[in-house]
């Protein structure tokens, strides 16, 4: 589904007031000209900027565009359940990773997708091993990011 730059700005502005508020409960640090509060604030402005910008010049132009536009992929039952398959893939992991561990359910979870999405079997086992591995390598080594360690991680650490 494509939206008008119209909507998109309203989304984008409705986001950035989101951020704003937010970051207005963030605590200050006392003796700080700046706390924690300042770049989500930034970045939060920015987007309501960026957002009313998109609604000015939609109206501004008099474009006639309708405000949203229903793609040929969109008239495919196919397509269309793959939107739900995502959601699901991503609950997956948010339920399953930690008694998993991650690189599995990473694993499992970039397959499962790659394989809905009509990959050949070979390179879609091949590029969800790459994939898992490679981000739990990124993210957890260098980065330094805590991600769940299952049973099979505590036997190779």
């Amino acid at each position: 589904m494509r939206f008008n730059d119209t909507v998109l700005g309203l989304v984008l502005a409705a986001l950035g007031g989101v951020v704003v508020w937010q970051a207005g409960g963030f605590p200050s640090r006392p003796g700080m000209i700046f706390g924690p509060a300042l770049f989500p604030t930034i970045i939060g402005l920015g987007l309501v900027g960026c957002g009313l910008l998109l609604v000015a010049r939609k109206l501004l132009a008099g474009d006639p565009t309708p405000w949203w536009v229903v793609p040929d992929w969109g008239r495919s039952l196919y397509h269309v359940a793959g939107i739900p398959v995502v959601i699901g893939l991503i609950l997956f992991y948010l339920y399953l990773s930690r008694p998993l561990g991650f690189v599995p359910t990473m694993f499992l979870v970039l397959l499962a997708g790659m394989l809905w999405f009509r990959a050949r079997l070979l390179p879609a086992v091949a590029t969800a091993a790459g994939g898992a591995v490679g981000i739990f390598v990124g993210f957890s080594l260098l980065l330094r990011v805590p991600l769940p360690v299952g049973p099979l991680e505590r036997l190779l650490w």
